[in-house]
């Protein structure tokens, strides 16, 4: 049998994220901007760190990764966050008894990337977005913080609201963020 515990991992994980960016010199600037972004997605985080690194566009190396062995810190929570979306349109559409072409069709446009870009446009959440030295919007150009309509920010924040609050927490927010055009699509 495994010994891994996941619950040590993440905190760990965490952990060592947090003692990282503690070094960026506009740390205290990015625990009071993670405040608002708290009111603005309508989610107060136990552990705000994990609203931190959903925001966090700091390039790290990590080989056979990304574009020139590069990618976002946020990357991996956004793909957790990507798998709950799924999973969460998913249940609803199964348990109203949708089939499976109906489900696939139903996660496809809510995943869509210009729907998720809409949300956050919407919300402004992109001004929250930073990395070691600055948040978007601050940056010189040879600094800019990266972000675009195929940005993962919205699925970072799911990610970051399911290991938070859990399942439940996740639901709520996909419930009321994500699926409240549903009746566009279906």
């Amino acid at each position: 049998m495994d010994s891994f515990n996941i619950a040590d991992a993440i905190s760990n994980y965490l952990n060592s994220f947090e003692q990282k960016i503690k070094s960026y010199p506009h740390y205290s600037d990015i625990v009071e901007r993670m405040r608002d972004a708290q009111k603005e997605i309508d989610y107060e985080f136990n552990k705000i760190c994990f609203l931190m690194l959903a925001f966090c566009r700091t390039k790290i190396d990590i080989a056979n990764a990304g574009k020139n062995n590069k990618t976002y810190m946020n990357d991996t929570l956004a793909q957790v966050g990507d798998a709950i979306l799924d999973t969460i349109i998913s249940e609803r559409y199964f348990a109203e008894g949708k089939n499976k072409k109906d489900i696939d069709d139903i996660r496809q446009h809510l995943g869509k990337n210009d729907n998720l870009f809409s949300i956050s446009t919407k919300k402004s959440l992109i001004s929250f977005c930073y990395h070691e030295s600055h948040f978007h919007g601050n940056a010189p150009s040879e600094h800019k913080v990266a972000a675009g309509s195929h940005d993962s920010i919205v699925e970072a924040i799911i990610g970051a609201i399911y290991l938070d609050g859990g399942i439940a927490k996740a639901r709520q927010w996909i419930y009321e963020n994500i699926m409240v055009d549903i009746a566009k699509v279906i």
